[in-house]
């Protein structure tokens, strides 16, 4: 069901999107939310520690301590809060002269801490829209965990996920994979802010369009099915 509903909002083809392209062709003014629709799909924005659907993209993800579309500085980690406390924030922020709120309020789309010194960033673009000019939001939700948790963290697992990628505009340093329609970067050096630009942590990251997610998906499932003994109109 999950695959098929991302199939069908990748067409716009639900309900919902069917009638917003109603409404723009009156000549209302309708904002689509096609990235809303495919992130409530896989994980429920605002929410966290709850049943999600992350199994499309990594299994493992499922059992993984997360959050769906909330603060970084109300980011939690078993109770506790994931940065420090607000007075060392800002007066580190403040010695850089850098802004709090265009810091502290991004919001990334899923965040995921597997276990200690570890977590996990995945973030979500609309089918319409360019991937490979947001290559680095991941990198900057990273940067600032990096220097600002409350407890070290020294390895970055991100996946950038959209529709829209010209193949063009992607880095040399990332490797498109051998099998499959998705590419990687396996290590970014993430930098302390200050002046030393000491190395506090690695980021490894991966590009896939919505479309790869789906089909593995349905590979996966398939294999699965096979494996009970399922029938392809069992599952379908």
């Amino acid at each position: 069901m999950v695959v098929n509903l991302l199939k069908l909002a990748l067409n716009n083809s639900l309900a919902i999107q069917k009638e917003w392209v109603e409404e723009k062709e009156k000549g209302s003014k309708v904002r689509m939310d096609n990235e809303g629709i495919i992130h409530d799909i896989i994980f429920k924005r605002r929410m966290s520690g709850i049943p999600n659907d992350l199994w499309i993209l990594n299994e493992e993800f499922v059992h993984y301590d997360g959050c769906s579309d909330i603060e970084l500085e109300k980011l939690e980690v078993n109770g506790e809060r994931l940065l420090k406390d607000n007075t060392e924030v800002n007066s580190m922020l403040a010695s850089l002269k850098l802004q709090r709120e265009t810091y502290m309020r991004q919001r990334p789309d899923i965040f995921m801490y597997p276990e200690e010194g570890k977590c996990v960033i995945v973030e979500f673009k609309a089918p319409d829209v360019e991937v490979s000019t947001h290559l680095d939001q991941i990198q900057k939700y990273a940067r600032l965990i990096a220097n600002f948790a409350r407890n070290p963290v020294h390895h970055f697992y991100g996946f950038l996920i959209g529709e829209t990628i010209e193949r063009l505009n992607i880095p040399d340093r990332y490797t498109k994979v051998p099998r499959g329609n998705y590419w990687f970067y396996p290590y970014e050096p993430i930098k302390a802010i200050d002046e030393s630009e000491n190395v506090l942590a690695g980021l490894y990251q991966e590009i896939i369009p919505l479309s790869e997610v789906a089909n593995r998906a349905e590979i996966r499932n398939k294999s699965f099915a096979q494996k009970l003994g399922l029938v392809d109109c069992d599952i379908e």
